[in-house]
């Protein structure tokens, strides 16, 4: 038996938690606000959000060819209230939108239908439940809202379920796969055309750490990585779980198989060395 590697048919970018908005995320390299006074305010970008505009420049230029975009929620910011609204660049949410729109446009150059973005509903604190601004995002790309989607790639043979939120708290440690190991079971269980039919693959986000688990060679569930840095919420709450910061490629090959391939990066440290005084002057950290 010889054996031939297979080719990829289909491949699909997976991001979630962009976080545009954010001061520890990425964002264009200027933004125009227009206040209500009728002036217009012009945001740059600080240190930070430089260092992540490079890495996600870097991303977009190596890109393949995609069949589609799956957007797995909070795109935005939005009002932060979890943390009094701290630590975002600006509180206009219209803006935070049109930011992270101006992000994405560029991958539509390497989809083949650039129609085929994919969104869902986030976090309430951030994405706001009245006005969702993940359906802003995703509309405005003109692409396809719905707080949890189907995807059926391959024409309908390879079929994935996203949803923004996945249960299990980072804030005591936990067994990582054990949660989407979990909703995968469940999805499994629940195989009725009037409930879920057949899933091959499926995605969550929310935590800002990547956790991906295979069953067999084309069934999976991926937790993906999101783009925000460690923010002044995470350190008052204590958090030491650093954030996975980059992007999935879900790849569906020939022979019917499929991997979720992960690129993951180090963008900024969680925290800084604390400068030492010594006889001869300080070591700064």
């Amino acid at each position: 038996m010889t054996y031939k590697e297979p080719t990829v048919e289909e491949y699909w970018l997976c991001l979630g938690d962009i976080h545009s908005g954010s001061e520890v995320a990425p964002m264009p390299e200027r933004v125009k606000q227009k206040l209500l006074r009728g002036d217009t305010r012009i945001i740059t970008p600080n240190p930070v959000q430089t260092k992540f505009n490079r890495v996600w420049r870097d991303m977009i230029d190596n890109l393949p060819r995609l069949t589609g975009v799956i957007l797995n929620g909070d795109l935005c910011d939005g009002p932060n209230k979890k943390n009094g609204g701290r630590g975002i660049w600006t509180p206009d949410l219209a803006t935070q939108v049109t930011a992270c729109i101006d992000l994405l446009k560029p991958i539509k150059n390497r989809m083949t239908h650039p129609r085929n973005w994919y969104g869902t509903l986030g976090s309430e604190y951030h994405t706001v439940d009245d006005r969702p601004l993940d359906q802003a995002v995703v509309e405005g790309l003109g692409g396809h809202y719905q707080a949890e989607q189907i995807i059926p790639m391959r024409k309908g043979e390879f079929r994935v379920h996203a949803h923004h939120v996945i249960s299990g708290s980072l804030g005591n440690w936990t067994y990582l796969p054990t949660a989407p190991a979990r909703d995968h079971m469940l999805i499994a269980l629940q195989n009725n055309k009037l409930e879920y039919g057949d899933i091959d693959w499926v995605i969550r986000s929310h935590r800002h750490q990547y956790t991906s688990v295979r069953f067999g060679a084309h069934q999976g569930v991926t937790i993906l990585p999101g783009w925000q840095g460690k923010t002044e919420f995470v350190v008052r709450k204590g958090g030491v779980a650093v954030p996975k910061i980059g992007y999935c490629l879900l790849k569906l090959y020939d022979d019917g198989t499929a991997n979720m391939t992960p690129y993951l990066t180090r963008v900024i440290a969680p925290c800084k060395d604390a400068p030492v005084a010594y006889d001869g002057g300080e070591v700064d950290g």
